[in-house]
């Protein structure tokens, strides 16, 4: 229970700050000349949610006779490691003044 709640946390804090460069983001575009460019990104956004929650399905299984009791906390972790990696994107994205 205890690697459970572990995991969970690591990757809410890390959501939490996907979340927090991602808004930062959003509002830096809300200047931008081109709209165009904020709605790219919540689809690129909204894709990669996806693409994250299918990659963790893939890899840990569903929940169940597949993965076991193990399945939350590898859940976790997998999301938790894919957020980091997109956390690197948008710090990329958050430096750059334009688009």
């Amino acid at each position: 229970m205890e690697l459970n709640i572990c995991a969970w946390d690591e990757f809410n804090k890390n959501d939490s700050e996907l979340n927090k460069l991602y808004q930062e983001k959003i509002t830096s575009l809300n200047n931008q000349e081109y709209p165009e460019y904020k709605d790219r990104l919540k689809k690129a956004q909204q894709a990669w949610i996806k693409f994250r929650d299918a990659t963790c399905l893939y890899e840990v299984g569903a929940r169940g006779i597949e993965s076991g009791s193990m399945w939350p906390m590898n859940q976790a972790y997998c999301k938790a490691e894919l957020t980091k990696a997109r956390i690197k994107t948008l710090k990329d994205y958050v430096k750059k003044t334009t688009h």
